[in-house]
């Protein structure tokens, strides 16, 4: 598990684009908000972690749980996580241990609608408290 630059050229397709809370994860990806990144290949990553500075975790599409449960408690050192997460979606429907999960709702807007996206999505927040 490696630190990469956010604005690494590789990292956006790592992440599906319809993720729940997309505009963040996207802005800290252009350079318009700060955060933080962990891959597992600085030339050719294929798994990433993303923390933005707000919190707010993103896990790449083709996550392994191996890196998954690194990369937790290597933010946690940083502050709080809120790990976006949607069950369905991952490639081994694998939740980390969470000291606690909120369940959430997300309305899609009328282009998502169009491209065969369901009008609302159901998805978790997986809360990891700072490890101090």
């Amino acid at each position: 598990m490696i630190e990469c630059p956010v604005n690494h050229p590789a990292l956006p397709a790592l992440f599906d684009p319809m993720i729940p809370d997309h505009p963040a994860l996207w802005a800290v990806l252009k350079g318009r908000h700060t955060g933080r990144a962990m891959v597992d290949n600085v030339e050719h990553p294929t798994h990433c972690v993303l923390r933005t500075d707000a919190a707010l975790t993103y896990s790449s599409r083709q996550i392994s749980q191996t890196f998954l449960h690194e990369a937790i408690p290597h933010f946690q050192k940083v502050g709080p996580i809120w790990l976006i997460w949607r069950p369905t979606l991952s490639p081994h429907n694998f939740a980390p241990q969470a000291d606690e999960i909120v369940e959430r709702l997300e309305f899609c807007d009328h282009v998502a609608r169009k491209l065969g996206f369901r009008q609302e999505q159901a998805y978790q927040v997986l809360e990891y408290r700072h490890l101090i």
